[in-house]
């Protein structure tokens, strides 16, 4: 027997905002409809900073999970 999850987006909200460190952010509420009847509303924050983060290899080793295999390498 397979497990399936349904579930339907019902609608999506996104508001720009502005952090207290003056960066721009877009806060994301998804209202989904699941399987009980009953809404959830997950929260997103996603960052709108232009340019690309660089990340040291002791930033990636401080948050790889232990006994699992890196699949992207730089």
């Amino acid at each position: 027997m397979e497990a399936t999850t349904v579930r339907k987006v019902v609608e999506v909200t996104e508001t720009p905002i502005r952090a207290t460190n003056g960066r721009p952010l877009i806060r994301r509420v998804e209202k989904i409809l699941m399987p009980n009847g009953r809404y959830r509303y997950p929260v997103t924050y996603i960052d709108m900073t232009p340019g690309y983060v660089d990340t040291t290899e002791f930033w990636k080793s401080q948050r790889r999970a232990p006994g699992y295999e890196m699949k992207i390498e730089p």
